[in-house]
């Protein structure tokens, strides 16, 4: 077997020990989410920010990255 196939037997023994959490996380977005259905505006608004927030910081790191490069 090759140092790949070892890597991806041992990842999917992890994944697979851990099998709990990604229940709970799918119950917990199912819940999320039929909250954010039954709150269309707040989802939105909520939604909106989140975005916002993203863009807000890849602006940040671009132009820190900007200043960083030295030649184009």
């Amino acid at each position: 077997m090759t140092l790949q196939g070892d890597a991806l037997k041992d990842a999917i023994g992890q994944t697979r020990a851990k099998w709990g959490w990604f229940v709970g996380l799918g119950v917990l977005l199912l819940i999320l989410g039929g909250i954010a259905s039954g709150n269309l505006f707040i989802a939105t608004v909520a939604s909106v920010y989140v975005v916002g927030w993203l863009m807000l910081m890849a602006g940040i790191i671009e132009i820190m990255h900007a200043f960083g490069v030295k030649t184009w």
